[in-house]
């Protein structure tokens, strides 16, 4: 449910501000908490947080009657990168995290 807000809020701005490097950052950093937090299957952070951008912009253009041209639509897929990079960087450094500073018995 968190992703999924954290994914609304990225589309939000994705729509409002139209900047694809601030939905990076909005993308980035809500996938490397939630893939700190829950470090299993870190790709379903990447799915639940980075589709929401390219459907709040589909649902802009075809719901809200906002303006878009369809190269906007095609680059809102691209904080997918951003959104694995942050999941599993995430997953990496809880791991890492674990392994340096074990629990003790």
């Amino acid at each position: 449910m968190l992703a999924i807000l954290f994914g609304a809020l990225a589309g939000f701005a994705e729509v409002k501000v139209g900047d694809l490097l601030l939905t990076a950052f909005l993308v980035l950093a809500p996938t490397m908490f939630l893939g700190t937090v829950r470090p299993r299957k870190p790709w379903r952070w990447t799915l639940l947080v980075s589709a929401c951008v390219p459907l709040a912009r589909v649902f802009a253009a075809f719901v809200l009657h906002q303006y878009t041209e369809r190269p906007q639509i095609y680059e809102s897929f691209l904080v997918f990168l951003p959104g694995a990079v942050g999941a599993y960087s995430g997953h990496f450094m809880r791991l890492f995290v674990e392994n340096v500073m074990p629990k003790k018995p």
